[in-house]
């Protein structure tokens, strides 16, 4: 997620493998040098509007995010089990 876009990596392929059975649990591809690049700048550009933001807008970010992951809770789990 770069300045609210979803982006596909370019850089170099990578996996993760389970450490039980060597299958592949997670794959993608690395950000290149101008998609990181993009990513860092991107974040410069936000942080004076983030900076501007109330406790209470923070504290909603904070639990929006939450509630995302709850919901996501078995997918994390298994995951990180693997």
């Amino acid at each position: 997620l770069i300045g609210g876009e979803w982006i596909s990596g370019e850089g170099s392929q990578w996996e993760r493998r389970s450490p039980s059975d060597g299958r592949t649990v997670w794959s993608g591809q690395w950000l290149n040098p101008a998609q990181a690049e993009s990513a860092v700048s991107a974040a410069q550009s936000a942080f004076p509007s983030w900076s501007q933001t109330t406790l209470e807008e923070r504290i909603s970010a904070c639990k929006q995010f939450a509630e995302q992951v709850t919901a996501r809770r078995d997918e994390l789990a298994q995951l990180i089990a693997v």
